[in-house]
């Protein structure tokens, strides 16, 4: 959504009147509504978070909701790297036994790998009780999990928000 030239008028003359630009007027609510470092005070947390809950900005539900609400950042991150891990093993497996030092080493990569999926599995199957839904299965809910991630990194690395 953009702003119509009116609108960002007003914005520019808003922000102008706190002798501001719009980006330090909006990096001030930005604070306030993640309760960051340089807030206005509990106040204006509280009020710019009614605003966010009263919009219905909630994300929908689904398991990467339930992650970042029960796990937050790390939890994402983490079934993210299992998955990867996990990925990385089955193809090493596909390749056969040339990928391996012995049969032994190959049998263990592929215990760890089995290990790996069902505890990503249990994971999931606990989402699915605790929401009381039966999503389309762990392969697809990733997905989800590791377009997140990317975005999270890319507006890391860009050090501005888009």
């Amino acid at each position: 959504m953009l702003l119509s030239d009116k609108e960002a008028e007003r914005l520019y003359i808003k922000a102008s009147m706190g002798g501001m630009t719009i980006g330090q007027l909006m990096e001030s609510f930005a604070q306030d509504l993640i309760c960051g470092s340089y807030t206005n005070g509990s106040d204006e947390r509280d009020l710019a978070n009614m605003w966010y809950d009263r919009c219905g900005f909630d994300m929908p539900p689904g398991f990467l909701s339930h992650t970042l609400t029960y796990k937050g950042e790390e939890g994402v991150r983490g079934l993210v790297r299992g998955w990867e891990n996990l990925k990385e093993a089955e193809e090493r497996l596909a390749g056969g036994i040339e990928e391996f030092w012995d049969q032994e080493d190959m049998d263990g990569e592929a215990e760890d790998a089995r290990q790996g999926r069902l505890e990503l599995e249990e994971v999931y199957h606990r989402y699915e009780v605790r929401e009381g839904v039966r999503g389309p299965g762990l392969n697809e809910e990733i997905k989800d999990l590791i377009r997140w991630v990317e975005d999270l990194d890319a507006l890391l690395d860009s050090g501005a928000p888009s």
